[in-house]
Formats: structure tokens, sequence, C-alpha cells
């Protein structure tokens, strides 16, 4: 496989560009051939960046979510995603902020409080899932601003159960420490688990067997960790702090790594600028520096909605390519374009010739 990097949501409208200005990004169109990339629109976004063909795996995000946090429950389950909200009068919104360590801690303390013969919970850092040992059809109310906490509750099949372990949560996370300190504080309280994307586990094809090499999947999104998981490769959220030539040489290049950095969508162009600079720093003057091994690797930057992008591709022959390495060749119509799916399931340069 090639080494894949994967800059998820860098990319602005023509004409607003933020990633032009990074020194290190403009380089690329010196060092390989960039064309435009396009998404296949319904299609899983983190099954694209494993190499699977269109549509040929579906998982819900409460599957990922299970499978990312390393949990392999009864085959006969249904997972869940459990978002962390904010309950008061009667309102059900998302929580204020992120959830800080000693929160975590706390909240994490009481998870078995919540655990029945049928529902288990999982955790991993500051994310929660959910695990219902059983199997039926649900009407689930995604998270949402200011959602009616009485309009929204689970409907169908277990619907007992889930609204029971809503309202046990709200019970219990309402009275933590750090809740009586957020409301003497007049801060919204972090103080109901609402699940929400339920799916079943279905077997995905074992990517180490179809393309015969194994890969490391290197990321922060645990949609991607799930994924990867399912996919048969190993997956490790800590990134390294700088792809020195000895990491690079031998974790990234020779295993054809992925790589993949999200930035929200809700991002400033200042933050984004920050980010996309400390990366430009940190990753690429690492890859800069290793190119003398003339191995290939590309790198994908995608625009916010994850609908468009752009890739460059360096292989081992020099070329040097005609478009720019920014949003101006995401209008170039003699620009080439490729599917996500088709540019990381390539195994080499030829096979995307």
């Amino acid at each position: 496989m090639i080494t894949t990097f994967v800059f998820d949501g860098a990319l602005r409208e023509p004409g607003n560009s933020v990633i032009e200005s990074i020194p290190q990004f403009r380089s690329l169109a010196e060092i390989g051939e960039v064309s435009t990339v396009h998404t296949e629109t319904g299609d899983l976004f983190e099954s694209a960046l494993l190499g699977y063909h269109p549509f040929e795996v579906q998982a819900s995000p409460g599957v990922l979510a299970v499978a990312g946090m390393g949990f392999d429950p009864p085959e006969k389950s249904t997972h869940y995603c459990l978002s962390l909200m904010s309950f008061s009068e009667g309102l059900i919104a998302p929580a204020s902020h992120l959830l800080q360590p000693n929160e975590a801690t706390e909240i994490k303390s009481i998870l078995t409080q919540l655990n029945t013969k049928l529902l288990t919970i999982v955790s991993h850092n500051n994310q929660f899932a959910l695990v219902w040992e059983k199997l039926g059809q649900q009407l689930l109310t995604p998270p949402a601003e200011s959602m009616s906490y009485q309009t929204s509750l689970p409907q169908g099949d277990g619907e007992i159960e889930l609204r029971r372990l809503i309202d046990d949560s709200i019970n219990i996370l309402t009275d933590l420490d750090f809740n009586k300190r957020r409301q003497d504080e007049g801060k919204p309280l972090l103080n109901c688990l609402w699940p929400w994307g339920a799916g079943v586990r279905i077997p995905c094809p074992n990517l180490n067997f179809r393309f015969g090499t194994p890969r490391k999947v290197f990321t922060y999104s645990l949609r991607l960790q799930g994924m990867a998981r399912l996919a048969g490769y190993s997956q490790k959220v800590a990134f390294p702090t700088t792809l020195s030539n000895l990491f690079f040489e031998k974790e990234v290049l020779s295993l054809g790594a992925l790589f993949l950095q999200s930035y929200r969508p809700s991002l400033t162009e200042e933050e984004l600028e920050e980010s996309l600079a400390k990366a430009g720093e940190d990753w690429l003057n690492g890859i800069f520096d290793a190119l003398r091994n003339k191995k290939p690797f590309q790198l994908i930057a995608l625009d916010r909605q994850r609908k468009s992008g752009i890739v460059m591709r360096h292989i081992a022959t020099e070329i040097q390519s005609r478009f720019p390495f920014d949003e101006r060749t995401l209008t170039e119509s003699k620009a080439r374009s490729l599917s996500l799916n088709q540019i990381c399931r390539a195994s080499s340069p030829q096979d995307l010739e």
C-alpha cells in the first residue's frame, strides 16, 4: 500500500484559501502530480479511506464507536453511540464544552451503576458507547440543539430499557461533584447519556488478506479506529510529535501507513492556519527530508463537507505538477479527477495510471 496522509477539512472555498499560505503545502506541487479528489455520495467515509470499494461496507456510528473502543460484544447485539448531553427544564442539548479529565474520571466511576443484564456501557478516553444484547427496530433521535426530552426519547424495541438508562443517567450524573460545581457557577450540567446511531456489526472483508500487507492507521478519530479494527488493520491513537527520518522510513513508508488529521468545520481561518502551519513544521518537513529513499506516498486535503479535495502523489520518478496544491485546482477542468476509494486502494503508483 502507498503511505497516505489525509488532512480532513483543510480546504476552504476557492478564493478563500488557508492552505495556500503554508510554505510546506505550497511545495507539494513541486514534488508530485496534483489531481482532484471526489467522494461517492452516501458512501462511508472511513471505509473509503481504507480502500474498500464504494458502498462495499456500511457500518453505523454505534458499530464504529464500539469497535474503536476495542470491545467485542456478542454477535446478536445492537451497538450505539452514547453522547454526553445537558438536560434542563425538559430540554436536551449537546455538551457546551469538551469534557475535562477529572470530569471524565467521575463519570467513568459510576458507569457500572447504569449497566444491566442486557445493557453495557463501554468507554475510551472521553467517549462512550453502549451495547444492547438484543436485536430490534428502533427510532432514535441523533443529538441536536435544544431537543424536547419527551418527544425525542427512543421508540420501538427495547425502548423501556433505553429510556430507563437515560433517566438513570440524569439522576446519577446530576449528583456528581463536578456537576454541583457547574450548577453553583451557573453553567449547564453534563448530566445525560443519550443513545443514538444504532447498528449491528456485520463482518467486513479483511484488508490484510486482500492487499497482502499489514498496515498501520494513525488517527484520533474513533470512527476510523473502529473501521480499521473491523478491517483487520493495526490502529494507533497516538500521533508522533514529528515525523523523523527514522520513524518515517521504518514505521510509515515500510508499512504503507494511513494518517488522518481532522479539522473541525467550525475552526476559524486563524485557528486552521495555526494548525496547518504546525503540521507543516512537524510533519511535512520530515516527509521532505525522507524523500531520498524514493518511496511513493500521497497527501490528500479535503473540504469541510468531504465532497471534494486534492491529492498530491509523489512517485519514484521526478514529476512536477501543472496545478497548485490548494483550492484553485478544484476549479481546473483539465485536472485529473480520482475517487477517494481509488486513491486509498492503490498499492502502487501504477494502479492509478
